[in-house]
């Protein structure tokens, strides 16, 4: 499900109602209600529970975020609430007017991104928006939208431009449009400069978005598995755009890499005995090497 953390505790949402875990990591998982009296089983009295038509929560600076649908209106309404549960508020409603949709979240940085998939006499249209936590009732601003090619397309839309977001930060947002014949679909990594509005085409046609990419200064690391047996960390400087392999790594068959701020972690095997957990720096330095057994951890 989702999840989203703060500094106090981790948020859990498997399907419908919110779990927490202290940051400390000393206490068991618990249901998100302080509650002494209650049963957890009424969504309108428990706190744990998110309201009917939301599905996903976010935290930012100790603030927890929803959204939910409402068959009340049109839109999304973007809802705010306090870390333990309470004091939920409407923010805004976004996207006013729009009735038939679909849409995926991705946050980070102070900012949320949607990808909204509206239905159109001409079939699905897809369009980016970006979203600020802290002004929430600014109109969001457009990164990317398919709209004009659903159009001219007349209900096909097999070569139609797709997006997703790969990350968000303070700066910046990376996101990979993928489009072509399809025969050959091609992906294009794009960066979304927030502070001046500048849209960046990044790398083109030479990507395998199977693994992961974190964004340090002015440089932007990402990880490609391209095959059974080898994965390749590399290396973009955003101010120029030149790209560089920093090193290849060896990998077995189901093993997928990850990364944070800091750290690349390759993860996986094919047997729950064997499988670990590799950590590699920046320059592709092996930094340690855990057994998922001894951590207690399964392979998916």
């Amino acid at each position: 499900g989702y999840y989203a953390c703060t500094d106090t505790a981790w948020y859990i949402c498997p399907q419908t109602q919110i779990y927490f875990l202290e940051a400390g990591l000393e206490s068991p998982v618990q249901l998100l209600c302080f509650k002494a009296d209650c049963d957890h089983n009424d969504r309108q009295t428990c706190s744990s529970y998110l309201p009917s038509g939301a599905y996903s929560i976010f935290g930012w600076h100790n603030t927890l975020y929803y959204l939910r649908g409402s068959i009340e209106h049109t839109g999304i309404d973007l809802y705010q609430m306090d870390p333990d549960g309470q004091g939920r508020k409407l923010l805004t409603n976004l996207f006013h007017g729009v009735s038939n949709y679909s849409y995926s979240p991705y946050i980070g940085g102070g900012y949320l991104t949607v990808n909204l998939s509206e239905y159109t006499v001409n079939g699905d249209a897809t369009t980016l928006y970006l979203i600020s936590f802290a002004q929430p009732q600014e109109e969001p601003r457009v990164l990317f939208t398919n709209m004009d090619e659903a159009s001219a397309g007349n209900g096909n839309l097999e070569e139609v431009s797709t997006p997703y977001v790969m990350h968000v930060s303070e700066d910046w947002v990376f996101y990979v449009v993928t489009s072509g014949p399809v025969d050959h679909r091609s992906d294009a990594l794009y960066g979304y400069q927030i502070a001046t509005g500048e849209t960046k085409l990044l790398v083109e046609d030479q990507m395998q978005f199977e693994g992961d990419l974190s964004p340090v200064a002015d440089e932007l690391y990402w990880y490609d598995s391209f095959d059974d047996d080898c994965g390749v960390l590399r290396r973009i400087d955003l101010t120029t755009g030149d790209t560089t392999t920093v090193c290849e790594i060896p990998t077995e068959e189901n093993m997928w890499g990850s990364m944070d701020d800091k750290f690349l972690y390759i993860l996986g095997g094919d047997d729950a005995e064997t499988a670990e957990l590799v950590v590699y720096d920046f320059d592709g330095t092996e930094l340690q090497r855990l057994s998922c057994a001894e951590l207690g951890t399964p392979l998916g």
